[in-house]
């Protein structure tokens, strides 16, 4: 997957995540290497599709986290994940502290994937590695965008 950790200003767009432990993490927290605190603010998460075997995403939601934007993405769900999965943490190496598997409950309390969807995203052959996108996909414009 992808791991953003203690970082600011990280752009995260269009990528696919699939079958990795951890789709994306936006983590890293609380860090305060070389004397001065760490911050993990001012990111961008969006338009990727994310299939992870543990978690799709991973969001620190604690001190010196502020101004993260994760919306607009694409989760997968099937028979073997019926839901999405995000972990939501305030504490240091804790990636599955509250888990959310409603978009809208996580938007409406967390303020993340307001414009977030779930179901499959109709890749044309996800076990030959070939993740474009069938026609008329529901996630349509959303993760990798290149040529097999």
């Amino acid at each position: 997957g992808i791991h953003i950790s203690a970082s600011s200003g990280a752009i995260v767009e269009n990528n696919t995540c699939y079958h990795n432990r951890w789709g994306i993490v936006l983590h890293g927290m609380p860090r305060s290497a070389f004397g001065a605190p760490r911050t993990l603010e001012h990111n961008r998460i969006r338009n990727n599709i994310l299939d992870g075997r543990v978690l799709d995403a991973v969001l620190f939601v604690g001190a010196h986290a502020s101004d993260n934007v994760v919306d607009g993405n694409f989760y997968m769900t099937n028979s073997r994940k019926p839901t999405p999965r995000i972990g939501i943490t305030a504490q240091h190496a804790s990636y599955d502290r509250q888990v959310y598997t409603n978009l809208s409950k996580l938007a409406a309390e967390r303020g993340f994937e307001a414009h977030g969807a779930s179901g499959n995203p109709q890749w044309v052959n996800p076990a030959q590695y070939d993740f474009r996108l069938q026609p008329h996909s529901p996630a349509e414009g959303k993760g990798w965008k290149g040529k097999v």
